[in-house]
């Protein structure tokens, strides 16, 4: 004769269920407000380079916004089709639509804007 499991109760199935079912929805949320998290910094950053590269390109305007008691998490130069800080391809695809542009090189976020110079 085999000695056979006895049969788990419905309450301590409906109670299972419920715990692996609040597991599931926590573990979710959880990824799903990292992701905006991450998703609301990058569009941050990116409004800040813009923001830089504005003040960069026009310093005679005067900035509608100001940091305080920060340094700025953005710098702003301009650079040539050789300059080795940029990767070819990024600066091809900027220079070929003529559109603001956002690249990123390792760990850091890129914002090209095509512009012509006067030589």
């Amino acid at each position: 004769m085999t000695a056979s499991r006895p049969t788990p109760s419905v309450q301590a199935r409906v109670v299972g269920r419920a715990v692996a079912l609040l597991a599931a929805s926590l573990a979710t949320v959880g990824v799903v407000t990292g992701l905006a998290l991450v998703v609301q910094a990058r569009a941050a950053l990116d409004d800040a380079l813009l923001a830089a590269a504005h003040e960069h390109a026009h310093p005679e305007e005067a900035s509608d916004w100001e940091v305080e008691h920060s340094r700025s998490p953005v710098e702003s130069w301009i650079v040539t089709r050789d300059d080795p800080r940029v990767p070819a391809d990024a600066l091809t695809r900027v220079l070929a639509t003529e559109a603001p542009t956002f690249s990123d090189v390792g760990g850091t976020r890129l914002l090209l804007l095509p512009a012509e110079t006067e030589t």
